[in-house]
């Protein structure tokens, strides 16, 4: 196995680790009472909500770095994906489908993805507010004027350097190759694959 490959397995085993036995922990703080749901429900919600948080907040920015790729993995993919529970939640719906209980079933099932869907929102939210002042369109907007090509590495091209046709094309994009030669090269710098 390669060392970065084994590096990745052990954050991810760790971080579930953490992320399971804290599940366990919520399960024995909340109560069951008639509704017999609540730990399940509050970890994928709590869940949701701290997976948008922390993936707005390190990967929308632009390319992953190692700091925020460990982050990724040992929090995002290993201790949250312990946290929440998706397998308890679906076994919870056919216990209660099962039992004749198909209306509370199916409001539990409504409640949580709801719910859940409301908290990655709320979680990307923040994410954009820990990032910073701008949110992500200051971070795109970094990104543009200093990653340059990341297809072909060359640097960014400034406004003023590169003269535009009447268009908005780079001068020289919209020419044809001549007669009998094929274009193969990479796609100009004004065309997005």
């Amino acid at each position: 196995m390669m060392p970065s490959l084994l590096r990745d397995v052990c954050l991810v085993a760790l971080g579930g680790a953490v992320g399971s036995v804290a599940r366990w922990g919520v399960a024995h703080v909340l109560p069951t009472g008639s509704f017999g749901h609540w730990p399940t429900f509050a970890v994928n919600v709590l869940g949701a909500l701290l997976l948008g948080l922390l993936l707005e907040a390190l990967t929308r920015p632009g390319p992953e770095t190692p700091r925020a790729h460990t982050v990724r993995l040992l929090v995002g993919t290993g201790a949250l994906g312990g946290f929440t529970t998706y397998s308890t939640f679906a076994q919870e719906l056919w216990d209660g489908v099962s039992s004749g209980a198909t209306g509370p079933a199916l409001g539990y099932a409504g409640l949580t993805l709801v719910s859940g869907l409301l908290a990655a929102a709320l979680g990307m939210i923040l994410g954009a507010r820990v990032r910073g002042p701008g949110g992500a369109r200051a971070a795109e907007q970094a990104l543009d004027t200093t990653a340059g090509d990341t297809r072909t590495g060359a640097p960014a091209a400034s406004a003023t350097a590169s003269p535009t046709t009447p268009g908005g094309l780079p001068a020289g994009a919209d020419e044809q190759p001549p007669a009998g030669s094929s274009s193969t090269g990479p796609a100009s710098s004004g065309e997005h694959r």
